[in-house]
């Protein structure tokens, strides 16, 4: 098969999914891996090993970008010493523990080989862990701590595991060459993707005039950052991994402090389907090539390589296991009064299940080489990526099947957060103070009317937010009747646009400008929480 009509189905197989398996209580992943498996006895599948590099360069940078954008930058700061204790110090117990054990296990890989599956599989996948923890009402804290988690410890364990490759394809390592090569490229890593954040912040600002081509114009940019960031670090001989992870965190600042509500509108939307359409790429592409996979490891039965990935699996969560609560102890410690730690087991074991390894642990798994430098196969080579892939499809599977008998209390000590609900009765009566005191109701009788007209909607909206569900509250339903005939409003406006297009009389750019609005009114109103049912 042509790889445009390959990614043509791969693509119509995510969107399938994504619309039909949330029904089911199968993680997505496996949902997504299985279905792979099920379209290789019916597609024409050419070896992609070849191409795994430049599939590690079109799906990691844009997945790493959106993580560290999103991130709560604040929050991460508070939580930095947990954050590092798991990203930096997790990711080295298991890559020492995971690498010896492997090659220990499995003699006839290559030492450098099984401490490059390990540091694929010592990073978690933050989109995989969203989709459990989004599931658990969990303590804020927590999941700035297991966000800050598997954003860092991506970014640490894949400059490992370019080390690591580096030393199974030309057979040398030095642990001090290793050392000072991770230390530079680290930090000429972090400098370069900053620098890209810097120049292509300008660069969008630069070019916004507030016109829609130019939303569409910084949109596109912004999905050429990660990119630029990547190839920028490799071309300077830097980590791009982190020069990607420093784009993200230094653009989401800069973003939020700058960007007008339409190109943030139009980003968000443009990102949460490139994060969707790649995550489910990676999975159905791994169901793709499994076949071929095990085709080509050779000298195992099928139950020994099931027997290799359920001590592999094992392995990762004891030694997550052990030192989260090593973690937890110290947090207990030295961080009691902040909140920040992981004070009880039941949190502990959160943290333990939703060690999830994603699509960034099998990407990087696939881009190992095919070749040493001397143009031999590289010895277990096919067998790390089975292992790799196995054991992203156990930890998927135990971790949804576990974190469903959880039950843990969504607060850490005393530390409370506003609720949206908390959030909506402050920023409604900012309103009404600002109907209270505004000079601009004295201009005229109808000013003064419409002042009111607001007012009274935003006391309204406050009583309603206010008032417990089980209540009885004349606000609430009023607001629901006042959403009802809002919407038919908007309804009406659209079937008017409608028929001035038929009728010729609208230019199709105009109709697409009054359609963006309403949509917006719509998802405004859509969005309201105090709808009478």
């Amino acid at each position: 098969m042509k790889y445009i009509e390959l990614a043509f189905v791969v693509v119509c197989v995510v969107a399938i999914l994504q619309a039909l398996g949330r029904r089911l209580p199968v993680p997505m992943a496996v949902l997504q891996i299985a279905c792979g498996v099920a379209l290789s006895s019916v597609v024409a599948l050419d070896d992609l090993s070849e191409q795994s590099a430049l599939l590690f360069v079109m799906l990691v940078p844009p997945l790493l970008y959106i993580e560290a954008w999103e991130v709560p930058k604040r929050e991460l700061l508070r939580s930095i010493g947990s954050v590092l204790g798991l990203a930096i110090g997790l990711v080295a117990v298991t890559i020492t523990v995971v690498g010896f054990g492997v090659h220990v296990l499995l003699p006839e890989m290559p030492l450098a080989v099984a401490f490059a599956l390990a540091a694929a599989l010592a990073s978690t996948d933050t989109v995989a862990v969203s989709n459990f923890t989004g599931r658990i009402a969990l303590p804020p804290q927590l999941r700035v701590l297991l966000s800050g988690e598997g954003l860092l410890n991506d970014s640490v364990a894949l400059v490992v595991f370019k080390i690591a490759v580096a030393a199974a394809v030309t057979s040398h390592f030095s642990a001090g060459e290793a050392s000072l090569s991770l230390l530079t490229v680290s930090a000429g890593g972090l400098v370069t993707g900053a620098a890209i954040a810097l120049v292509a912040h300008a660069l969008r600002r630069a070019l916004m005039f507030g016109t829609q081509d130019s939303v569409r114009i910084d949109t596109t940019l912004s999905l050429l950052i990660p990119y630029a960031a990547f190839l920028a670090g490799d071309k300077l001989g830097v980590s791009g991994v982190l020069a990607v992870v420093a784009a993200g965190l230094c653009g989401g600042v800069l973003d939020h402090r700058h960007l007008r509500a339409t190109t943030r509108l139009n980003g968000l939307a443009m990102w949460s389907m490139v994060t969707l359409v790649l995550n489910g790429a990676v999975f159905v592409m791994l169901g793709l090539e499994m076949p071929q996979v095990l085709q080509r490891v050779e000298g195992y039965s099928r139950s020994h390589l099931l027997g290799y990935v359920a001590l592999l699996t094992l392995a990762v969560f004891a030694v997550r296991m052990a030192w989260t609560l090593l973690l937890a102890s110290w947090s207990r410690r030295r961080q009691s009064r902040t909140g920040e730690g992981l004070p009880n087991f039941g949190l502990v074991m959160v943290a333990v299940l939703c060690g999830v390894r994603g699509s960034l642990a099998l990407s990087a798994t696939l881009s190992i080489p095919l070749f040493t430098a001397a143009g031999a196969d590289l010895p277990g080579r096919d067998l790390a990526v089975f292992l790799a892939a196995g054991t992203i499809a156990a930890t998927l599977l135990l971790s949804a099947v576990a974190t469903a008998f959880l039950k843990v209390s969504p607060t850490i000590g005393t530390t409370r957060f506003l609720t949206a609900q908390d959030a909506h009765v402050a920023i409604a009566r900012a309103a009404l103070r600002v109907f209270e005191a505004d000079p601009a109701a004295a201009v005229s009788r109808t000013v003064r009317e419409w002042t009111m007209t607001w007012k009274h909607l935003y006391e309204s909206r406050v009583a309603a937010m206010q008032s417990r569900p089980s209540e009885s509250c004349p606000h609430r339903s009023d607001l629901a009747a006042q959403r009802l005939l809002s919407m038919n409003v908007l309804s009406a406006q659209r079937r008017r646009l409608v028929r001035l297009q038929k009728a010729g009389v609208l230019e199709h750019a105009v109709m697409q400008k009054i359609e963006i609005e309403l949509d917006l009114a719509e998802i405004a109103l859509d969005r309201l929480e105090w709808r009478h049912e």
